[in-house]
């Protein structure tokens, strides 16, 4: 596990894994509710916006990736 981060609204965690992982869950329902992989690298760190909307991760590829959170 390289970070475990909170939405702002304190509704979604967000865990990311070295493994390239970033998994969301609700905390409500405590459910896993949407998965994303960084493909082909080690993820070194991820960030959740202020806004709780988007999930930036970075790997070991040099790569930036930006994600949605919702579905």
């Amino acid at each position: 596990m390289v970070k475990v981060m909170f939405s702002v609204d304190r509704k979604t965690i967000v865990t990311a894994s070295s493994d390239g992982t970033l998994i969301f869950y609700s905390i409500e329902s405590q459910l896993s509710v949407n998965k994303r992989k960084h493909l082909g690298t080690n993820l070194l760190a991820a960030a959740i916006s202020r806004d709780g909307r988007s999930v930036v991760s970075g790997g070991d590829d040099g790569v930036i990736r930006v994600w949605g959170t919702t579905s």
